[in-house]
């Protein structure tokens, strides 16, 4: 994404942005079906491109994410000593969505065609985890997987189950993770 890692920090930030960039990407591959995973931040880009291309994915998989909603509250992080992996300015864009987020998103969740599988860190994860719930309930067919104690980073923190449930989910699509 734009902004982060080793990618432009062109100073220009916001979800509609990061959603539009996937299919820039992907475009630029010559990708046109593929399989959406994200995390986080980028869990909610990948939602979002979800419901504005239904027609382009072949599956979706949200790790520990929801879109902002009306009334959602996230602790902001607090600047490091040390260079973060992404351009510091990337967060106004997201707090101020937190905030204020566009009211579509929620509704646009209906709109998601693809199989999808919504992974859930449980109690110990700062994302309320009612929200995931009702995310997962508005996707057509989505399948919603708590891994208890995994936080909010199921990837890094609980491995094994979050690749066995990836791998079993993306399995039963006849879709081979590479």
């Amino acid at each position: 994404m734009r902004g982060y890692g080793a990618s432009s920090r062109p100073g220009e930030y916001g979800f509609a942005l990061w959603r539009d960039d996937v299919f820039g990407f992907a475009d630029a591959l010559g990708l046109d079906e593929f399989v959406l995973l994200g995390h986080s931040m980028g869990g909610t880009v990948c939602a979002l491109a979800a419901s504005r291309h239904p027609e382009r994915l072949k599956a979706l998989i949200l790790e520990d994410t929801v879109p902002p909603k009306e009334g959602m509250d996230l602790p902001a992080p607090k600047r490091m000593e040390e260079e973060p992996p992404y351009d510091w300015d990337v967060l106004p864009a997201v707090f101020d969505a937190i905030r204020s987020p566009d009211p579509a998103w929620w509704p646009d969740l209906a709109r998601i065609t693809a199989p999808t599988l919504v992974v859930a860190g449980g109690a110990t994860s700062h994302v309320p985890q009612d929200l995931l719930a009702e995310a997962a309930a508005l996707i057509p067919g989505a399948r919603l997987v708590t891994l208890e104690g995994a936080g909010h980073t199921p990837h890094r923190d609980a491995p094994d189950r979050f690749l066995a449930e990836v791998r079993g989910f993306l399995g039963e699509l006849g879709l081979t993770p590479r």
